[in-house]
């Protein structure tokens, strides 16, 4: 297969100053609200910002793991037990220090208590609907997740709600004991009606997609918003999709809009595709295509694959943005290197037609291959022929 090469384009990089609108500030625009020339102008201001550095390093959304405190290295290298007197979990602020306390009797070291009383960060990974294990678990698990989990349970059995939720992703992910998705459900909730947020919107994913529990729609909703209502980014793009799709809810596109704009507005890159979706097809918000525009290029800075795609057919067609089909064909390429079907597949066309781009053949065949390859049927059709 030839080089994919990208024939020396305008980088993302060297687009800082694309014109909007025709203009270098964007068009002459009359907001209908407040919040949404707020929304839109804190969104531009990131996505320029971003277009400043590199887009990959912007809004992250893996989980970084913090470097061991010196504390816990220095007693887990000279194998000391754990004394709550001097345990620095104990001393957090928020800390049940007599739960705690209680807890780590049971402790044979500083990284059980530790990992016992990290803050809570378990994120579910929706493509797969399944917990994803915290730095705590991880941590923990490779200090001794039996023993660790004793020290939860005796937490959790004392109403620790951070104990109880964690008790809840060991036995979702079968850490220290065989995976127990029933008793998942029953740790989460008990968490969860203690007011924590990562324990409601875990406890709406299981109402949702069944783990644990019979599927029930309105519960996922329920908890979703609790969640959201705290400010859980993850939830309010959850309750949006509820209320878009009609799960456990009647379908209402115009609070759909208002919760992605909520995650939106805090960087949550699929809230920010779909709410360009809803700009571009006038569902729940007035059709505007700059605002689609605005929304595709915030989601497309952080690496989402089908805002990119989107942003370059805004690009191509001039929707919303002044046409440019060096952008268009950069845009088309990092979707296309993402594996988007779509995006191969006119990222294609553009080198089979010398469409933006200079005419060539061997590339248009490859791309096509590829998109083929990804199932995309048109590119298949295409091969047949």
């Amino acid at each position: 297969m030839p080089s994919l090469r990208r024939n020396g384009r305008k980088t993302v990089d060297q687009a800082k100053g694309t014109r909007i609108g025709g203009r270098s500030h964007g068009p002459k625009f009359q907001f209908r609200t407040l919040d949404d020339f707020v929304l839109t102008q804190k969104l531009s201001s990131v996505a320029e910002q971003a277009l400043r550095n590199k887009p990959e390093q912007v809004y992250s959304e893996k989980l970084v793991k913090p470097a061991p405190t010196g504390w816990v290295r220095w007693l887990a290298a000279n194998k000391q037990t754990c004394d709550a007197d001097r345990c620095d979990p104990c001393n957090q602020p928020g800390s049940d220090r007599s739960k705690v306390q209680a807890a780590s009797k049971s402790c044979s070291s500083v990284q059980d208590l530790d990992a016992s009383r990290q803050p809570a960060n378990v994120v579910y990974a929706n493509a797969q609907h399944r917990h994803a294990p915290s730095n705590a678990e991880e941590q923990t698990a490779a200090c001794d997740p039996v023993r660790a989990v004793r020290c939860y349970t005796k937490a959790a059995e004392q109403g620790e709600a951070d104990a109880q939720f964690k008790l809840g992703t060991f036995y979702a992910n079968g850490t220290g004991m065989a995976k127990d998705e029933e008793s998942a459900l029953h740790w989460y909730k008990l968490a969860a009606e203690q007011g924590m947020v990562e324990a409601q919107f875990n406890l709406g994913l299981c109402y949702k997609h069944s783990l644990g529990v019979t599927q029930d729609l309105e519960l996922a909703l329920k908890w979703f918003t609790k969640a959201g209502n705290k400010s859980h980014v993850e939830a309010q793009f959850n309750v949006a999709l509820c209320y878009l799709h009609g799960d456990g809810v009647k379908v209402d596109a115009a609070k759909a809009a208002r919760w992605l704009k909520k995650a939106a507005g805090r960087g949550h890159s699929r809230a920010q595709f779909q709410l360009g979706l809803c700009h571009s097809e006038g569902l729940g918000v007035p059709r505007e295509d700059f605002f689609a525009f605005i929304q595709f290029r915030a989601a497309a800075i952080q690496d989402l694959a089908v805002a990119e795609h989107k942003l370059a057919v805004c690009y191509h067609r001039g929707t919303g943005v002044e046409k440019d089909m060096d952008l268009a064909i950069e845009w088309y390429i990092r979707a296309a290197e993402q594996g988007h079907n779509q995006a191969q597949y006119d990222l294609a066309a553009c080198y089979l037609r010398g469409d933006g781009v200079a005419l060539d053949v061997e590339q248009g065949m490859a791309w096509m291959q590829r998109a083929a390859e990804q199932g995309h049927p048109d590119a298949t059709a295409f091969l047949q022929d």
